[in-house]
């Protein structure tokens, strides 16, 4: 089929054959380009005059439900937004700052490091928590790792801080 009989039967907009493989005759959806935008506002006009625009003639009737929905969810949303933000600032805030105080205290009387203290209290948080919801797969897991773990290996912290000469324990 000649270039201008293509044209001819295909509009602007229409499919087109992809520029890498013209003579395998395969069809894409064009991109959108200069030439489509004009065929594309050309149609937003149309349907804006007939009031067809958006999901027909429902879309009109529907705005104002829609608009009130909106500004609806908007309202409750920031409304609990700032429900949030007391309770935080209320209530969390002041925990934060005993836990703060806390390692503060740690770090000034022993000179541990919130690093070195976050790296043990994280399993004593694991075990503690699997202890309280009676969760004993989860403590038979953690003990059977840091059995695992070899002497002086990343888990074994105590071990590991002992001086050279020591006889270490597992």
């Amino acid at each position: 089929m000649s270039r201008e009989k293509w044209k001819s039967r295909n509009p602007v907009g229409a499919l087109k054959p992809t520029a890498c493989r013209p003579s395998q005759g395969r069809f894409t959806q064009p991109p959108p380009t200069q030439e489509r935008r004009p065929v594309v506002a050309k149609n937003i006009a149309k349907e804006a005059a007939n009031g067809t625009s958006g999901e027909g003639a429902t879309a009109k009737h529907n705005s104002k439900v829609r608009e009130e929905r909106f500004q609806d969810a908007m309202q409750r949303t920031f409304a609990l937004d700032q429900q949030i933000e007391a309770l935080i600032e209320e209530h969390i805030k002041p925990l934060r700052e005993d836990k703060r105080e806390i390692k503060s205290k740690l770090s000034e009387d022993f000179n541990v490091t919130a690093t070195t203290f976050n790296a043990r209290y994280a399993p004593y948080k694991f075990e503690a928590k699997a202890r309280a919801n009676g969760d004993e797969a989860s403590i038979d897991l953690l003990r059977e790792i840091f059995e695992a773990t070899p002497v002086g290996g990343q888990m074994d912290f105590v071990n590991a801080l002992k001086p050279e000469g020591s006889a270490a324990t597992h």
